[in-house]
């Protein structure tokens, strides 16, 4: 991979910058890839690679415009995708019984949560605007209504039901993925009063030396 881009580098006179992009562009495809692959391979082998696309194409309409939990390492990411796609696809349409008015009420939670909760971005992305953020969050919005119309209009369709059970888990691994977000930040700011004490301290210690000084000065 580095030739290739050392070669792109010199011929196109790319920046070290866009080398960059396009590696980590280069790395989240082949990653992305092989991990279908894999997951195809053992969904055909349970007679179940139907309902692995149509849960594969729902999750990527939601999940490429509201994000979720990103892993930092290649398995614990296959290891979440697979345990969400078995679910999915494999346990819960199976073990799990609902109904219509179950699932309506389930997807319009879904779409309140998306709404509320908003795009969570990796952070190795840069990161969006805030008008792309919105385009986004309208899109994941409206697939997920698309979807609950289908719902209503086809009833008795068994892969609507491996739809709906990754929206819902998409939901639930996106409200996951803020917990996580949030609790990372509030570690942030109950590391922070120390230091900002600390320098607060010196700061006063600072500004009382100076104070007696004027006022020796001034005879004050």
């Amino acid at each position: 991979m580095n030739t290739f881009l050392s070669y792109l580098q010199k011929t196109y006179d790319f920046s070290n910058f866009e080398v960059k992009k396009i590696r980590y562009a280069l790395i989240a495809f082949t990653s992305e890839l092989s991990k279908l692959l894999l997951l195809g391979v053992f969904f055909a082998i349970q007679s179940q690679l139907l309902g692995f696309i149509v849960a594969t194409i729902i999750l990527m309409l939601v999940r490429c415009n509201m994000g979720g939990i990103h892993c930092k390492s290649y398995l614990n990411c296959f290891a979440l995708t697979f345990i969400l796609m078995f679910l999915a696809v494999t346990i819960l349409p199976t073990y799990v019984a609902t109904n219509i008015p179950f699932q309506l009420c389930t997807l319009t939670a879904c779409i309140l949560a998306n709404t509320v909760i908003g795009p969570i971005q990796s952070i190795h992305r840069t990161p969006a605007t805030k008008e792309k953020l919105r385009k986004n969050k309208t899109r994941a919005r409206l697939y997920i209504i698309g979807y609950t119309i289908a719902i209503c209009l086809f009833p008795s369709h068994t892969l609507l039901d491996v739809g709906f059970w990754t929206i819902v888990l998409q939901t639930l691994q996106l409200c996951a993925a803020k917990f996580l977000k949030e609790k990372s930040h509030t570690i942030r700011r109950n590391n922070l009063p120390r230091h900002t004490h600390t320098h607060r301290i010196a700061h006063d210690g600072i500004s009382d030396q100076e104070n007696k000084r004027l006022t020796s000065v001034s005879g004050l």
